[in-house]
């Protein structure tokens, strides 16, 4: 995936990147260019007049993302002089791989130059399309989870941020070291609750694996109606169930909350649905519970499933999985 960083500001992934938010495209032209050495600690950022007329972009999201390079430590504001690019950790965890990226790319270049006719930005325009589809056929990095669903929820997550696949994996849960691993998995990503599990597993296959904090969706319940006075989990064991409560009294703090130990899903939410204990509440299901449960039930008004996304602050871990050289920009 780094090739492509070098012509990330090239006219031929502008039209794409423009699909994104405007300030997230505009925050990944900057740390691109700070990245790659353009930039350098306390060069002034191009003013919002500039950067209007740079990428084309309104006043409000140019702020928003100097802002955001500022949360990042990437950017620092001063006072009627604009935005200056941050000298620290951060700097240096991004640049660190820069000469050695160089090097590679002027070596590329000279085989390009002297064993082909063509020119090395169309080669390496080539290379980076071939590169992504023979990720998406053997991607290098696998998120197992106890359901399919949850597995494939995260590692969508991970690749809508970072353009990289992600193999969806479903851990056996009668003997999780029976679960297959492909051939072409470089790395393992799994969540707290079965770090061990997929630790064992990954012993097997000489892989390395990352343990991924997750949370509970910010947006869960944000739509729940008035009426809705609380909310009752079930869960399969108590362990689970604890660490979603705690994350939910989080979120909705004036809700009850209850919680319901079950064995077989589809038998429990009939008898709740059925009783006056569900007036005037949403039923929260986790994820591995959801994959088991009826379509009628999925699709019930008053049920829905406990989505989980990865941690702000533990992307930092699934960029080192990844094995990206410009991590916040690939």
């Amino acid at each position: 995936m780094f090739i492509n960083q070098f012509f990330i500001t090239t006219g031929y992934y502008k039209q794409e990147s423009m699909k994104e938010k405007k300030h997230d495209f505009i925050i990944k032209q900057c740390v691109y260019e700070i990245a790659t050495g353009k930039w350098r600690p306390g060069s002034k950022l191009p003013s919002i007049r500039e950067a209007e007329n740079l990428w084309g972009v309104n006043r409000l999201a140019i702020l928003e993302a100097y802002r955001e390079l500022a949360n990042m430590g990437l950017a620092v504001a001063k006072d009627r002089s604009g935005f200056f690019v941050a000298d620290g950790t951060t700097f240096e965890e991004i640049s660190s791989n820069r000469d050695s990226l160089e090097q590679l790319f002027y070596q590329l270049n000279e085989v390009i130059q002297q064993n082909s006719t063509f020119s090395s930005l169309g080669v390496f325009r080539y290379l980076t399309q071939l590169a992504e589809i023979k990720a998406q056929e053997k991607p290098e990095v696998a998120f197992i989870e106890c359901s399919l669903p949850q597995a494939r929820g995260h590692g969508q997550e991970i690749s809508q941020r970072y353009q990289v696949p992600v193999l969806p994996i479903c851990l056996n849960n009668q003997e999780p070291t029976a679960t297959e691993i492909p051939s072409f998995v470089k790395a393992l990503l799994t969540t707290g609750f079965h770090f061990e599990e997929v630790n064992q597993l990954a012993k097997q296959y000489h892989l390395p694996v990352h343990n991924v904090p997750i949370e509970l969706a910010p947006d869960l319940l944000q739509e729940v109606d008035d009426s809705v006075q609380k909310v009752i989990l079930m869960e399969l064991d108590k362990p689970m169930s604890k660490s979603i409560v705690e994350d939910l009294k989080k979120l909705v703090p004036k809700l009850t909350i209850e919680e319901k130990i079950v064995s077989e899903i589809n038998t429990a939410l009939e008898a709740l649905l059925s009783s006056k204990a569900s007036q005037n509440a949403i039923i929260l299901l986790s994820p591995r519970v959801w994959g088991s449960t009826r379509k009628k039930w999925q699709n019930h008004s008053q049920v829905a499933l406990a989505r989980f996304t990865i941690k702000t602050d533990a992307w930092d871990i699934v960029v080192k999985a990844l094995r990206l050289p410009l991590g916040f920009i690939s």
